[in-house]
C-alpha cells in the first residue's frame, strides 16, 4: 500500500482539491491510500467521500489567523505520523506557508511540492514568497506545477514537471436533453445565458463579473447571469447585484455538485479572472464545447479549442466584452461533444492518474 499526505488549504470547491478528489475516485485505493491535511473549512460531504475510500481527514487550526496554534499542532502531526507516510504532496498557491515542508524535512520524509497558481492576492504575501522562494526548492524532492506561468512563479529556473489539471471528460460532454432539464428547472428556458463558476475571492473578479453583466443586461433584457461557487466575497456581490438593481435575472446557485449538468444549460462563460494558475473550469467549459470570454490571464496550456475562446486584452473595458458577448450572442453555434480533442491533448483524468502515480513510485524510489 502506498500512503500520500496531501496537504492544502481545506477541502471545498477549490481547483486543487477538485483535481486530488477526481484522482482518487480513479486510483485503485486496495493499492494507494489518500490522507489529506488541511487547515481551513472542510466540505462535509467531501470528508465523509474520502473516509468511504479510506482515507483520512486531519484538520488543524487556520493559517495565518491561529499561527501559534497551528504550527504547534502541524509539528505534533509530523512529530507522531511520519513513519505512516510514503510522500508528503503539498498543494500551494505561494510560498507563505512553507512550515509543513520544514516539518516533512525534518523526520527526512520525501516531498513534492505542486504549484497550483501565479501570484497571491495580497502584495505582502508575494514579498513573503520570494523570500521563501530562494531557499525552500532545495528541500524538495519533486516539483510539479499545473502550468508554465505557475512553474515560474514558484520554482524560477528549477527543474519541474508539467502534470495537466485533468478532467472526468466523460461527465462534461454536451447533453441536450440535460440542458433542457437545466433550463426548465430555473425557468430560462428562452434566455441567453451567461455563466460563471468560481470561488467568491478576489481573484475570480466577480465585481467586473457584475459590471459586465449589468452592461449587457441593459442593452439584452433576454438574458440572465448565472454563478456557481461559494466564498467569503458572496453576500458582497448579492448586494451589489441588488443595488444594480438586475437581480431578477442574477442566479446565485451555490456551490454544485453537477457543475457539469448547468454547463450544459449555458450558451457563453465568462472568466475575468484577475490571475490564474490554469483555470480548470475552463477546461471543464472545453470540454462541453461552451464559448469562453476570457481575460488574458489565461495560459497557453488552457487554450484547447481555440477557435471557441474569445480573449480580452483589455481587462477593465466593459465595451470590449461587451462585443464579445455579443459575438457570441450572434453566433449560437450548435454545441456537440468535445472529448476526442480534450484526450488527444492529455486533459484525461484517468491518464493524468496514472502520470501521478508513477511520480509517486519514482519519488520513493529516489
Amino acid at each position: 500500500m502506498i500512503n500520500i499526505l496531501h496537504v492544502l488549504g481545506g477541502l471545498g470547491s477549490g481547483g486543487a482539491e477538485s483535481l486530488i478528489m477526481s484522482v482518487y475516485r480513479k486510483i485503485d485505493i486496495t493499492k494507494i491510500r489518500f490522507d489529506f491535511l488541511t487547515r481551513g473549512e472542510n466540505d462535509e460531504e467531501l470528508v465523509m467521500e474520502i473516509k468511504e475510500l479510506g482515507g483520512n481527514v486531519i484538520n488543524i487550526p487556520k493559517f495565518p489567523q491561529k499561527l501559534l496554534e497551528n504550527y504547534k499542532r502541524l509539528s505534533e502531526f509530523f512529530k507522531h505520523n511520519h513513519r505512516k507516510y510514503d510522500v508528503v504532496h503539498i498543494h500551494a498557491n505561494s510560498l507563505l506557508y512553507i512550515k509543513p515542508i520544514l516539518e516533512a524535512k525534518k523526520y527526512n520524509m520525501k516531498v513534492i511540492l505542486h504549484s497550483h497558481n501565479t501570484q497571491s492576492a495580497n502584495p505582502l504575501y508575494n514579498m513573503l514568497h520570494y523570500i521563501n522562494r530562494g531557499r525552500i526548492n532545495e528541500l524538495c524532492d519533486y516539483r510539479i506545477a499545473c502550468s508554465a506561468n505557475a512553474g515560474r512563479w514558484m520554482f524560477l529556473d528549477k527543474k519541474y514537471t508539467f502534470l495537466k489539471n485533468a478532467i472526468d471528460i466523460n461527465k462534461f460532454q454536451y447533453n441536450e436533453n440535460v440542458r433542457e432539464k437545466i433550463r426548465n428547472e430555473l425557468n430560462i428556458t428562452n434566455k441567453f445565458v451567461i455563466g460563471h463558476v468560481g470561488r467568491f475571492v478576489p481573484q475570480k473578479n466577480h465585481q467586473l463579473l457584475v459590471e459586465i453583466y449589468e452592461a449587457f443586461q441593459g442593452k439584452y433584457s433576454d438574458t440572465c447571469l448565472m454563478m456557481i461557487g461559494e466564498g467569503r466575497l458572496e453576500e458582497k456581490i448579492k448586494k451589489l447585484v441588488k443595488r444594480k438593481k438586475i437581480d431578477n435575472s442574477v442566479y446565485f446557485l451555490g456551490k454544485k455538485d453537477n457543475v457539469e449538468q448547468y454547463m450544459q444549460a449555458m450558451d457563453c462563460f465568462l472568466f475575468p479572472s484577475s490571475f490564474e494558475g490554469l483555470g480548470i473550469v475552463l477546461i471543464e467549459a472545453q470540454a462541453s464545447k461552451l464559448p469562453i470570454i476570457t481575460s488574458r490571464i489565461i495560459s497557453t496550456e488552457a487554450l484547447i479549442d481555440k477557435d471557441n475562446i474569445f480573449i480580452v486584452d483589455s481587462d477593465n473595458n466593459i465595451e470590449i466584452w461587451m462585443r464579445k458577448l455579443e459575438e457570441c450572442l450572434s453566433s449560437q453555434n450548435i454545441r456537440k461533444s468535445n472529448g476526442n480533442l480534450l484526450r488527444e491533448k492529455g486533459y484525461d483524468i484517468e491518464e493524468m492518474s496514472c502520470a501521478l502515480i508513477e511520480i509517486y513510485r519514482k519519488v520513493m524510489a529516489g
